[in-house]
């Protein structure tokens, strides 16, 4: 019997120790760990793809670039390109129970959450296989790995916000390779700052088109331009958030995609609306709402 308690009160203080070391490591990282990005191990056949690896892409170790809602980003060293790590949810993390031992046996409310994150999971997946196989040009993808390849071990390099290094298993895990681009807003307001009014007109002529290539494929983005969703790269504007994509039959009706366009720059025009009247009658005219 006292063996039986010994054991059991190992195992505990060893999960609570584990559970303290991950948050410690999480952190210091940006709450970025080997942890927080191994989820399911089952393959799904419809997210499978035939391109074989970058390999002159994942030769080199990545840096710490950010992290959105659904990834955490990291650059290349050449920063030519970024890799996209997805953010599993606790429950979906190949060692779930060390977060949460117990699972959802006891809540209603934790089940809940759990079908709310399974189902944002798969729609992210099936996003990034949008993206892949339509969207090339649209998003800068070129590379995506969804499934687990143990044929094809392969580990990557990668350096975390506080410098650490970390050797990626990268055969069992769910990332995207994507052209780097520079955030489209923030470039845009530069470009109005130094008096480059032409180039600013380009930008929204470039972002327009983007917007309706991508409508004229059938997809809509369920996203604004808002948080750096939208950038610029090789100069055309680009998808730079390509986890919220659904097939939309309806917005390749040319009549749909003003509607699509004034959704999704909204934020661009607030931006005018304050800040230059001048190219706020540039983009009305474009979009012809005068």
């Amino acid at each position: 019997m006292k063996n039986k308690l010994f054991f059991l009160s190992s195992l505990f203080i060893f999960t609570i120790l584990l559970t303290k070391i991950d948050h410690r490591c999480a952190k210091a990282s940006h709450r970025f760990c080997l942890h927080f990005i191994d989820g399911p191990p089952t393959a799904n056949p419809a997210w499978e793809t035939k391109a074989p690896y970058p390999l002159s892409v994942l030769d080199q170790p990545f840096f710490y670039l950010g992290k959105g809602a659904q990834s955490f980003v990291f650059e290349s060293a050449d920063r030519q390109s970024v890799i996209k790590f997805y953010k599993f949810p606790a429950h979906l993390r190949r060692f779930d129970w060390i977060k949460h031992p117990f699972g959802d046996t006891f809540s209603p409310k934790n089940r809940a959450i759990n079908l709310h994150n399974e189902k944002r999971f798969n729609r992210s997946f099936n996003s990034f296989l949008l993206a892949y196989n339509h969207l090339q040009k649209e998003t800068g993808v070129f590379y995506i790995h969804l499934n687990p390849t143990p044929h094809l071990p392969r580990t990557l390099q990668v350096y975390d916000r506080s410098g650490t290094v970390h050797q990626i298993p990268l055969e069992r895990l769910g990332f995207v390779l994507q052209k780097k681009g520079k955030p489209f807003l923030p470039m845009f307001r530069s470009l109005l700052e130094q008096g480059h009014t032409k180039e600013a007109q380009q930008m929204i002529d470039s972002l327009f088109q983007l917007i309706i290539s991508r409508c004229r494929k059938g997809i809509s983005d369920l996203d604004n331009m808002d948080h750096d969703n939208y950038g610029w790269y090789e100069g055309r504007a680009l998808h730079l958030d390509i986890g919220r994509f659904v097939l939309k039959d309806d917005v390749k009706i040319p009549a749909h995609y003003l509607q699509e366009i004034e959704r999704i720059t909204s934020p661009l025009r607030q931006f005018l609306e304050k800040q230059s009247p001048e190219l706020l009658e540039y983009y009305d005219n474009a979009l012809g709402v005068n």
